[in-house]
C-alpha cells in the first residue's frame, strides 16, 4: 500500500468520525468522503479497520459503527469488509510492547452485519 493511499484512509477515517460527531447531512457526509476518495478498497479498509477495531462495551461503539456505515454507503467494496474487520480485530489482539492481548466479545458475523444491515447492495 502506497503511502498516499495510507492518508487517504486515515483521512476517511477521521472525516467519517467528524461527519457522525457533526451529525452532517447523509448527502453532505457522503460528498465530503467522496472528495477524498471514491475508491471502494479504501473506504472498505477504513470502514473494516474501524469497525473491526472498536470494543463492543465501549461507548464509543454506537459512533463508531455509523461513521463506518457511512463509508459502506459512500461505496466501499463489501466483498473486501469482513477482511479488513478482521484486520482491525487482529490490531486490537496483538500485544503491544508488554502489555497484553485483548479479545472482543463480538464476533466477525455481528461486526459485518452492523456495517451493512439496510443498507442496499448498491452502496446507498
Amino acid at each position: 500500500m502506497s503511502t498516499r493511499d495510507q492518508i487517504a484512509v486515515a483521512q476517511l477515517d477521521g472525516q467519517a468520525r467528524y461527519c457522525v460527531n457533526h451529525r452532517l447531512p447523509e448527502a453532505e457526509a457522503l460528498a465530503s468522503l467522496r472528495e477524498i476518495t471514491a475508491r471502494p478498497d479504501l473506504l472498505a479498509q477504513a470502514a473494516g479497520m474501524m469497525a473491526g477495531a472498536i470494543d463492543p462495551d465501549s461507548p464509543e461503539r454506537p459512533g463508531r459503527i455509523a461513521a463506518a456505515r457511512l463509508l459502506v454507503l459512500a461505496g466501499a467494496d463489501r466483498a473486501a469488509l469482513a477482511g479488513w474487520i478482521e484486520r482491525g480485530r487482529w490490531n486490537v489482539r496483538r500485544p503491544i510492547g508488554w502489555g497484553t492481548a485483548r479479545e472482543l466479545g463480538d464476533d466477525l458475523g455481528q461486526v459485518l452485519a452492523n456495517l451493512v444491515e439496510g443498507i442496499p447492495e448498491s452502496g446507498g
